[in-house]
């Protein structure tokens, strides 16, 4: 037991701050904006927001319009929080915008990894476990498509070949005949559905009816934050003391932001006790927080500098409708291949019924 204790000491005391994974590109990025629609913080009106007082993108009218939960720092500790906060806010509005209909679309945090550049040095390797942020993976899918969980699973780690088209979407062959118990060979696949962004910002620094407003209308948002100890480690005890709600008065730095996290929705009202909250998804496995997800308030106390840098985009996905639509079909080696005109046929699931008489 003694053994544990040292090492669990040992892991708190390295300062949560290090390694979870955002590194801003404010000073860097692009000024040019990308914004083609009008912006929900415009068009609904704070008295609008103000009488939603509670909102949660996993139970709308009874059902949820969140994809399923990941984990950053298996099968290795990797700095990717800004993938899976940029990707998570991304899988879900691709759900919401598509009414939550077949299929659940998770977008390969591996192929960020290894294809997002590093926006101060192109010639350097993608930074993947070394951290980035929101705008930076919004950028790049303005310009380029991005495959999906199924192309290339997550690895953890950097790839040092970075972004080569077998590391965007890969396939692999059976062992040779005279090795079976050798691995097979590897291979790119060429054609993949692919999905982008049509437009991305920022939201206002902290204007809460512009988070709200974003969050309803479109989707939940990915925002940066403060991971502290107190956070990473004691985030249980924490809310024991709050009714169930993260909460921190202590003083911080703007320079202690090191974490990207997904916000989908919030209570203005007390729960058990508790202050306002936002209410957020993490990427450290449902065994942490609340089942993986975390609440944090009170609202418009900017606590853990939440409320700070908040970011939005307008994900794509006609390649994914064309294939649904029986525009293609795919094969073992090539991937999806074109098919004639006159033998296109819908790929969309009928509907079936639960009616009693139709049951086996």
């Amino acid at each position: 037991m003694a053994a544990v204790l040292v090492s669990f000491t040992i892991l708190a005391g390295a300062t949560a701050a290090s390694a979870q994974g955002h590194v801003s590109s404010d000073g860097w990025r692009s000024k040019v904006s990308r914004v083609t629609s009008p912006l929900p913080q415009d068009t609904i009106s704070d008295d609008s927001i103000a009488k939603i007082t509670h909102f949660d993108w996993r139970n709308v009218e009874g059902r949820s319009y969140v994809t399923a939960d990941v984990q950053q720092h298996s099968p290795l500790y990797c700095g990717s929080c800004w993938v899976h906060g940029t990707i998570a806010a991304l899988n879900d509005r691709i759900k919401i915008a598509r009414k939550g209909r077949f299929p659940d679309i998770m977008l390969s945090r591996q192929a960020v990894m290894d294809c997002i550049p590093d926006p101060k040095n192109a010639t350097a390797p993608p930074p993947g476990c070394m951290g980035g942020d929101a705008w930076m993976i919004h950028d790049y899918m303005a310009q380029q498509p991005i495959s999906d969980e199924t192309c290339q699973p997550y690895e953890a780690r950097n790839r040092p070949e970075g972004c080569t088209p077998a590391n965007q979407c890969r396939n692999c062959a059976s062992p040779p005949d005279d090795k079976p118990n050798a691995p097979g060979k590897c291979f790119e696949v060429p054609n993949w559905v692919g999905y982008r962004v049509s437009e991305h910002g920022h939201l206002p620094p902290g204007d809460v009816f512009a988070m709200k407003k974003e969050i309803v209308a479109r989707g939940p948002i990915v925002c940066s934050m403060i991971a502290d100890d107190e956070f990473v480690y004691r985030y249980a005890s924490n809310v024991e003391r709050h009714g169930g709600v993260f909460v921190d008065t202590r003083h911080h730095t703007i320079k202690e932001v090191d974490h990207d996290i997904e916000i989908i929705g919030w209570e203005d009202e007390e729960r058990n006790g508790g202050p306002s909250h936002w209410i957020a998804r993490n990427s450290w496995g449902r065994f942490w927080g609340e089942g993986g997800y975390f609440r944090i308030g009170p609202i418009g106390e900017n606590t853990l500098f939440i409320e700070t840098d908040c970011a939005w985009a307008v994900p794509t996905f006609d390649e994914l409708e064309s294939a649904l639509d029986g525009k293609w079909l795919g094969d073992y080696i090539h991937g999806r291949v074109r098919v004639p005109h006159s033998s296109r046929f819908s790929h969309r699931p009928r509907r079936s019924s639960l009616a009693s008489e139709n049951r086996v």
